[in-house]
């Protein structure tokens, strides 16, 4: 307690520092155009997601009432079904006529980090025959490249935050020994680490103070719905993020400052450890983790694909029968099976096709969950990883969820599959009451108690880290001479 006086009065007096310094203007104007981009950016990907989804829906709604209409129409034609492309024909439903959009919801905190939705939409396509399709419209990466990726808000906390805190934290003690007060304020009956411990307080307060208070408006700049379920408790976690990392980052400025470096050798360890944690790390984990489980080639997918659909046609006479076989609730009752119905025969091959690729694309599952797990167990070599993976958790734009909707879209495909295959086994004449038997998409949203243990993990680790450092920085400095 005897050095808290001290703290408190050099605090005050960095304080007012800082008010007169107009380096520390341009780091809060720099920090506030990086929120103020990300925020826009957020916004713009959000709305652009929204806009698809609402499309969609309506497209979906539009090619119903459409059928519904024809179906209407043409209630009392007895003309024979023709094998494509009639719209009385469960097949050509199934595969044209009634194609369904899915759409994954966007959550309220989507415009802070737009993660994963850089490289997977967010809606897709289906058909009963869209078993498959899925795939090509998707580049399935690591979770450590997302990094990369827009100037949203994530990505400003992630990268660019911390510079800001160097900026400041670089040579809160090295300035003092430069500019001799060091000696003076030694000469003082004051602990050195307690004079450390204000000027550190004083910057790093009032940054992480100054970036709490600009991402909050920055959501809002977002458009992040606050009375949507989730949206406050995620932005009160999002502030533990800011406020933890940015600790983390000034610690480490005062360890470095514990030294007897200069402020340019200071900055310069500094932007090392910027550039270890927010660059090489992650871009070492990813190619460590690409090297221990590679993905199979997606050409190799593809002409895999390729020739068991080539394979498949040239015996569609043989994948007819093991289709039926597999399947003999779909058999007609009290008569064999039409080896002509080239809709039943179409299903058949399309069975046999991935049946055949079936073992490909598994492995290919086996070894992307196997990298993403292993990005998520080792996220902790670097705390820009940490930082951005609990973003896009909260957002709903992480690799997790983009894979539960692959999955829910996948299950869905095979709802549609279940419910037109009798109908075209059995050769039935669709009406308009059929158009509204169409299996609906149902979208389960993960827990998202997940993502906020995620990010309290990652707080904690980040705080845990933070004390640690500062523990032996102030220790540190407690022991050194004046000039060394």
């Amino acid at each position: 307690h005897r050095a808290w006086p001290v703290v408190r009065t050099v605090a005050r007096f960095e304080l007012r520092r800082l008010a007169a310094d107009g380096a520390v203007r341009v780091v809060l104007l720099v920090l506030a155009l990086g929120v103020l981009a990300g925020a826009l950016t957020g916004r713009e990907w959000r709305a652009a997601q929204l806009a698809a989804g609402a499309e969609a829906r309506a497209a979906d709604a539009a090619r119903l009432d459409s059928l519904r209409t024809v179906l209407a129409e043409r209630a009392n034609d007895t003309t024979p079904l023709a094998p494509f492309g009639d719209p009385r024909a469960p097949y050509a439903a199934g595969t044209s006529l009634a194609r369904r959009w899915i759409v994954l919801p966007t959550r309220p905190l989507g415009a802070l980090a737009v993660g994963h939705g850089d490289l997977v939409p967010g809606y897709a396509r289906v058909s009963m025959l869209a078993r498959e399709t899925l795939y090509a419209t998707e580049e399935l990466e690591n979770p450590a490249n997302l990094l990369a990726g827009r100037l949203d808000l994530a990505f400003v906390l992630a990268v660019l935050y911390p510079l800001l805190v160097i900026a400041l934290g670089y040579n809160v003690l090295a300035a003092e020994r430069e500019g001799g007060t060091l000696r003076l304020l030694r000469a003082q009956p004051v602990p050195l680490g307690a004079v450390l411990a204000g000027k550190a307080l004083a910057r790093g307060g009032a940054l992480i103070a100054a970036a709490v208070l600009l991402v909050l408006a920055g959501a809002l700049a977002a458009g992040v719905p606050l009375g949507e379920p989730g949206a406050l408790g995620g932005l009160a976690l999002v502030v533990l993020l800011v406020v933890a990392y940015g600790a983390l980052w000034l610690a480490l400025a005062l360890l470095v400052n514990a030294g007897r470096r200069g402020s340019a050798a200071n900055a310069l360890v500094l932007l090392g450890a910027w550039l270890g944690a927010v660059v090489l790390a992650p871009s070492l984990l990813a190619a460590v983790v690409a090297a221990w489980a590679p993905a199979p080639s997606r050409v190799e997918l593809v002409q895999a694909r390729r020739e068991a659909s080539r394979d498949a046609s040239a015996r569609a006479a043989q994948a007819l029968a093991a289709f039926m076989q597999d399947h003999p609730e779909l058999a007609p009752p009290g008569r064999p099976v039409d080896a002509g119905n080239a809709q039943l025969r179409n299903l058949a091959v399309q069975d046999d096709v991935a049946r055949a690729v079936r073992p490909l694309t598994a492995r290919f599952e086996r070894q992307l969950a196997r990298q993403q797990g292993a990005v998520d167990r080792w996220r902790f070599v670097s705390p820009a990883l940490m930082v951005h993976g609990a973003m896009t958790a909260l957002a709903g734009t992480d690799a997790a969820r983009f894979r539960a909707f692959e999955q829910a879209g996948e299950g869905y495909v095979t709802r549609l599959r279940d419910h037109w295959a009798p109908l075209v086994a059995r050769g039935a004449r669709l009406g308009p009451a059929d158009v509204d038997a169409i299996p609906a998409f149902a979208w389960q949203e993960p827990p998202l108690a997940r993502a906020a243990r995620r990010t309290l993990a990652d707080v904690a680790v980040l705080a845990l880290a933070a004390l640690a450092l500062t523990t032996v920085a102030l220790r540190r400095v407690g022991r050194s001479a004046i000039d060394g």
